[in-house]
């Protein structure tokens, strides 16, 4: 045993030898009195502390006993917990509503801008801000445009009939320039068959009975012309006649007809467009019989 149970880094071999053994022994004793001499001093102190502190705490006890209520310190300490807790809240709640405040004004700046270049790609820059004034005057607009579409339909139907006359006039003047010029083409025979009497009375004054026969006979013949012309000119006057009566009778339906489509119009505007037709129409009677 005796070099394996030693230290390399002891000074003394321990355990070896009765006398080294009871060496260690006297030096252990003399450490632990040491040890129990230092730990009574601590004992000593920490009693005296004890003590020191046992009296405090008579002490702090009776002033503990004899101090005044605090209950209203901790409730006036727990409203202003929960006053600045309510204050924390309403800060709070302040920046949530002034960040949606922001959003909020910058959703309404972005409509605002895209309200201004809209208004500006339809020149209706100068109605912001009178919105209502605009929408009164696309109501109008409208009102008005529904009034309209009746008076272009009669505008039309009127249009129509003043075309028929005109093709009415038309053809009475054709046959006016017709019997014009068939008046002209008897009037040249009438004048040339005078100038071969006159020159068949200078040449033949002996034949002039049987000239003046065949001429009175060319006469008869001229008239009857003419009244079959003048039978022609009656009977073109009244087929015009009864087409002018034709289109007079077809007024009243078509103004009926008017006036239930366009329950919108002005009644004075129908009156009024009514009167200018039935005056514009006798008048156009009038024009064809002169040509006539």
């Amino acid at each position: 045993m005796g070099p394996l149970a030693g230290r390399w880094s002891k000074s003394d071999a321990d355990f070896i030898g009765e006398t080294t053994r009871a060496a260690a022994c006297r030096r252990r004793i003399v450490e632990l009195r040491q040890d129990l001499a230092v730990r009574e001093t601590e004992h000593a102190a920490l009693s005296e502390t004890l003590s020191e502190l046992e009296d405090r705490k008579n002490s702090a006890d009776q002033e503990a006993a004899t101090r005044p209520d605090d209950q209203p310190v901790h409730a006036a300490g727990y409203q202003l917990e929960q006053a600045s807790q309510a204050i924390n809240d309403t800060f709070i709640a302040h920046e949530k509503a002034e960040r949606l405040a922001q959003e909020k004004r910058d959703v309404f700046d972005e409509a605002t801008r895209r309200r201004d270049v809209d208004a500006a790609d339809l020149r209706l820059s100068k109605w912001l801000g009178r919105l209502d004034e605009l929408e009164h005057a696309v109501s109008e607009y409208g009102a008005a445009l529904a009034g309209l579409w009746p008076a272009v339909r009669l505008w039309e139907s009127v249009a129509g009939q003043l075309q028929v006359a005109r093709q009415h006039a038309d053809e009475a003047r054709s046959a006016a320039d017709e019997r014009s010029h068939r008046r002209q083409v008897a009037d040249e025979s009438a004048a040339a068959a005078h100038s071969r009497f006159e020159t068949l009375r200078e040449m033949h004054g002996a034949a002039v009975t049987t000239v003046l026969a065949k001429l009175a006979e060319a006469e008869k013949r001229v008239n009857a012309h003419k009244l079959a012309l003048r039978d022609n000119q009656d009977e073109q006057l009244e087929q015009t006649g009864l087409r002018t009566r034709a289109e007079a009778d077809r007024e009243p339906a078509v103004a009926d007809r008017v006036r239930g489509d366009a329950h919108a119009l002005d009644p004075g505007t129908v009156r009024a467009t009514l009167a200018v037709r039935a005056a514009t129409l006798p008048a156009l009677a009038h024009a064809r019989s002169a040509r006539s």
